[in-house]
Formats: structure tokens, sequence, C-alpha cells
């Protein structure tokens, strides 16, 4: 019998088969690393724009902020984000939250985000 070199038909197959199943599952991590990483900046995106219209609401006078307690939308936002602002009584007499809340359309399993503050009623709106 002459003693060949290389690999046997059932090596490469055992190989082959363990090749592929690590591929696949670093193949799985990747993707699943690209799917967090997009809801991630979708959250930062909501983030910034609740705190960016919280300081906007902030600069109004508390009988303005109630005038425009609604939802609104903006051509210049992602398509199908929507911001509603809320006022409610505060858990101390004399203060009121604010509060902001931003939600997207089309964003599976993301929840809408909520900035809320104080703010002091009983000194003509003045934030705290």
């Amino acid at each position: 019998m002459r003693n060949r070199g290389g690999f046997t038909l059932l090596e490469l197959l055992i190989f082959m088969g363990l090749f592929a199943g690590l591929s696949i599952a670093t193949l799985h991590v990747l993707v699943d690393g690209r799917l967090l990483r997009a809801k991630s900046r979708d959250r930062q995106q909501l983030a910034l724009l609740a705190q960016s219209e919280l300081d906007r609401v902030r600069t109004l006078d508390l009988k303005e902020i109630r005038k425009i307690q609604s939802r609104r939308t903006n051509p210049e936002w992602p398509a199908g984000t929507e911001v509603e602002v809320f006022t409610e009584d505060g858990p101390v007499s004399g203060t009121t939250q604010l509060g902001v809340t931003v939600r997207r359309d089309g964003l599976d399993g993301l929840a809408p985000v909520r900035l809320v503050t104080l703010i002091a009623t009983a000194n003509a709106g003045s934030a705290l």
C-alpha cells in the first residue's frame, strides 16, 4: 500500500461543513450588529428631536404652551415623524409637567421617546 499525502474525502467534507457553519454564524452576527446600529441611530435621532422640541417649547410662556398642546410634523424631519407636546399637573404644588413625545412610523419595536420637565406655574411659567 502506498502512503499518499493529502486528505481523504471524509476529512474534506467535515472541514467544509465546519467552515460553512462558522461562516453562517459570523454572517448572522454581522447582520444583527448592523440592525442594532440602525435601531440605535434611529433612537438617537428621536431623542435629539425630542430634546430640541422641549428646549423650543420651554422658551414660551405657560399660556402659549397650553395653547400649542398638539401633535405636529415638519417636512424637515424624517418621514412619519410626529411630535406631541403636552402638559400635566406637576408632582409638587405650583408646578406643571411639560413634556414632548416623539414617535416615528415604520420603526418596528422602537418605543416613542418621551421627555418631561417641570416648570413653575406660580412664577409666570419660568422653567425650574
